[in-house]
């Protein structure tokens, strides 16, 4: 199902993950860009990090770039685009 809202692409992963960040999803992801950024700014003052703390953060970048991802249309099988 492909459907435009205001110039807006809306596949289902689209609209399933838009819901997700509405539901509560966009403060986790924001959370995680704030703790990531958190332990890059203590890595540079005072380079003392933990490195489990360093790549856990890495890991939820990797997650919040997937999620990001999944909001850019891709082309469905079968559809012409």
């Amino acid at each position: 199902m492909i459907a435009e809202v205001n110039n807006v692409v809306l596949t289902t992963l689209v609209s399933k993950t838009l819901a997700g960040i509405q539901e509560g999803g966009g403060s986790d992801l924001c959370e995680a860009i704030d703790r990531a950024i958190g332990t890059i700014l203590d890595l540079k003052i005072g380079g003392n990090v933990d490195a489990d703390k360093l790549i856990s953060d890495i890991s939820d970048l990797r997650i919040v770039a997937g999620v990001i991802r999944d909001l850019v249309p891709q082309k469905e099988k079968g559809s012409v685009q």
